[in-house]
């Protein structure tokens, strides 16, 4: 199974900031790292060459669902799904991806 490696230039949102991926660091005692304090959820995103344009796939419900997980990890998001996906949204904008995509979300402890 072959796997491609995310560019570093691709702009993602960490700690309440877009960034270029390669800037993103978790330090080494994040109690997600030792532990597997995390929730994650994928969401799909399909490309539309005709339309030239990309379609997600429920990312509200899927923001809902991530919101309420992190919520019995007892993770504080401070976003709304609703902001989630405008985030998400402006992360596609910004990357100007034209292909299938998969979005991870990612909510962990640290210290």
């Amino acid at each position: 199974m072959k796997t491609e490696a995310a560019d570093p230039k691709t702009i993602i949102y960490f700690n309440g900031e877009y960034i270029p991926l390669g800037e993103a660091r978790v330090g080494i005692l994040t109690h997600a790292l030792h532990y597997g304090t995390g929730v994650f959820e994928g969401i799909r995103a399909y490309w539309d060459a005709d339309a030239q344009e990309l379609f997600v796939v429920r990312p509200r419900e899927h923001y809902q669902r991530w919101h309420q997980n992190c919520g019995i990890m007892r993770i504080h998001v401070p976003l709304s799904p609703d902001e989630l996906c405008n985030i998400t949204l402006e992360l596609m904008r910004r990357n100007k991806f034209h292909g299938d995509l998969y979005v991870r979300p990612l909510a962990y402890k640290s210290a």
